[in-house]
């Protein structure tokens, strides 16, 4: 079983959604941004506390594990702690945990596996899986394929009654929606086969010839957008509809449709933009120029280079409060009224991302004359 699956659970929305996007996925493998790297970082110090191991002040990848992550690390760990010790109490000895869980999924195919964060299995009563998502964009436990995969991969592996309860969590610690950061969705097993059926027959296609490329949503994320003729003919289309004439007041149906329509639209074209974006950014790494284009450096973010019992001190010395419920930043320190060379001495800036940016033509001008 090599690293990487062909077809992989955390991609499940999007093989189901397209039946090409497994195949681009493995033609156009991208590299990890800072974004990936912090939430390899949370899973790892997630891993960590489940195990009864104390957190470092980084992980393994070198990221920082903050405040910030150490509660949204404890918000999960104490999530999955409560629901076991809760099937402990109910069922004894046969509750059990797993992290970090290795599943396949043969039912779905034979190259659909991947590692969920935590599992809780009580036999012939009830299979809980969980999923920590780090970033900030919204996700829903409901109908969530990746989750849904995971569940069919464990019904593989045991014995399970049509009315088995298979609960499914998102904990999204970073996300701030109405409905909480720990969103829940319960079936039972027969339900869960249900949609198994609709995996298996999603990567049948897409593991047969010539798989069908579908943009929608999906196409933010498909690390082929940049490749993919269905979405570039969608964005020309987009074009085309901008260039038409719409009336100044519209009726309220017509409105609808028509911000509907924009609002789809404006997904399509982003996700051709950062895939093109994406690739644009591999030629000017690997030495060739994309005319009109450039990796800068960005402005890296100022962080204090003290603990924070460290800056509560400072703050006291200075008669402000440099700590409320977690530290202020150097730039709300400044405005609070404290020196620029008191927070330079205890603060410092981290060397910004490489970011492609456009050549602005004043700059075009001075490098290359009128």
């Amino acid at each position: 079983m090599s690293d990487h699956a062909f077809l992989p659970p955390s991609g499940a929305a999007c093989w189901v959604a397209c039946p090409a996007w497994p195949s681009m996925n493995a033609l156009y493998p991208e590299e990890d941004d800072d974004t990936a790297r912090e939430g390899t970082a949370a899973h790892w110090a997630a891993v960590e506390v489940l195990e009864g191991r104390a957190l470092p002040a980084s992980a393994p990848n070198g990221v920082k594990i903050d405040e910030e992550m150490r509660k949204g690390v404890l918000l999960y760990t104490q999530h999955v702690a409560s629901a076991y010790h809760a099937a402990v109490d109910a069922a004894g000895e046969a509750a059990e945990v797993k992290v970090e869980y290795r599943v396949a999924v043969p039912s779905v195919h034979t190259d659909s596996w991947g590692t969920t964060d935590a599992v809780l299995l009580v036999p012939q009563r009830s299979l809980t899986i969980w999923d920590f998502k780090y970033g900030h964009g919204f996700v829903d436990a409901f109908e969530n394929w990746q989750l849904i995969n995971y569940a069919a991969g464990i019904l593989d592996e045991i014995e399970w009654s049509p009315d088995l309860l298979v609960t499914l969590n998102i904990v999204q610690p970073r996300n701030y929606d109405v409905s909480g950061p720990i969103r829940s969705w319960a079936i039972t097993a027969a339900e869960v086969r249900e949609y198994a059926r609709r995996l298996e027959a999603a990567a049948t296609e897409a593991t047969g010839e010539n798989p069908r490329s579908m943009v929608g949503p999906h196409c933010v994320y498909c690390p082929g957008r940049h490749v993919c003729q269905a979405l570039q003919r969608a964005g020309y289309a987009v074009l085309n509809i901008s260039a038409g004439h719409l009336p100044n007041e519209m009726p309220p149906d017509a409105l609808g449709r028509e911000l509907s329509l924009l609002t789809s639209a404006r997904d399509l074209l982003n996700a051709r933009i950062t895939g093109l974006s994406a690739q644009a950014s591999a030629l000017i790494r690997g030495g060739a120029a994309v005319p009109g284009w450039e990796l800068a450096k960005s402005r890296g973010r100022e962080e204090w280079t003290v603990t924070t019992e460290e800056l509560k001190v400072l703050g006291e010395m200075l008669g402000l409060s440099l700590v409320n419920e977690k530290p202020v930043t150097p730039a709300q320190a400044r405005d609070a009224g404290v020196d620029a060379a008191v927070i330079s001495g205890y603060s410092q800036r981290k060397e910004g991302e490489l970011k492609l940016s456009p050549i602005s033509i004043d700059k075009a001008r001075k490098v290359f004359g009128k």
